[in-house]
């Protein structure tokens, strides 16, 4: 039993680095296409929004700023969890004398 909870945790952490690893390269592939469209290289995203029957401008360029910023900003969270686990797993190794 003790193996399988062992094979299962390494499963989880090689899941969770795995996605924390294609998140970070979404989040810099949105990062390089939000810098690439505002330097003129690529185009903005195309989105048609209407608010309270008028038509919103440039629509998807304040929704591909907002989503890189949104990914980003998880990006930085996720890199805080991971030393937050790091640091429980240290201390609970520790044993008190």
């Amino acid at each position: 039993m003790a193996h399988v909870r062992t094979f299962a945790f390494l499963v989880q952490y090689l899941m969770q680095r795995l996605a924390l690893f294609v998140f970070a390269i979404a989040a810099l592939a949105l990062v390089c296409a939000t810098v690439g469209a505002a330097f003129g290289t690529l185009p903005w995203i195309q989105m048609n929004l209407r608010w309270d029957g008028l038509t919103v401008p440039n629509a998807g360029m304040f929704v591909q700023i907002g989503l890189t910023i949104l990914a980003v900003g998880i990006c930085f969270s996720c890199r805080q969890t991971a030393v937050l686990f790091n640091w429980k797993t240290h201390t609970a190794s520790l044993q008190l004398v």
